[in-house]
């Protein structure tokens, strides 16, 4: 049995929870000394950020790649990524805003960017729905091509 294998659950919990100790430890100088955002307020980002990936990695490992799927189960993964990604905004955004002044104009600016970061989000989605026989023709070809990418 290899260290690190692919199939092995512990290393993809693992994995996420260790990088975002490390970007923890790299945010701190940036984020604290520099621009003077508190410990707490780092913290608790680096946190929701982490247990929003941690709850992602179950569907991620379910839909990798093994010996009977070699190319994985891609749009599985894709439409994981995006609500990784967009719950992971979408719960910063509603941390970071409740550290905002409550005034009618913050209140405006927050339903504005709200409002934005979701358009964005289904956009991507659109996007990716609309252009999806273009991506699997690509992802096809780079598994053909052992990794290569060329249509040749």
């Amino acid at each position: 049995m290899k260290l690190l294998d692919n199939d092995r659950l512990s290393l993809w919990f693992a994995g996420p929870v260790l990088a975002w100790l490390l970007s923890l430890v790299l945010y701190v100088p940036v984020f604290h000394s520099w621009l003077g955002v508190p410990l707490s307020t780092i913290g608790i980002s680096v946190a929701i950020c982490c247990v929003v990936h941690l709850a992602a990695v179950p569907f991620l490992y379910s839909a990798r790649r093994t010996a009977e799927r070699p190319s994985g189960l891609i749009w599985r993964r894709t439409a994981t990524v995006f609500v990784w990604f967009g719950a992971t905004f979408v719960s910063l955004f509603l941390y970071w805003q409740s550290l905002w002044p409550h005034t009618a104009n913050a209140d405006l600016f927050r339903l504005v960017l709200l409002i934005t970061l979701i358009g964005f989000w289904i956009l991507l989605a659109l996007i990716t729905f609309i252009f999806r026989k273009q991506f699997e023709s690509l992802i096809e070809s780079f598994n053909v091509n052992g990794g290569t990418g060329s249509h040749g």
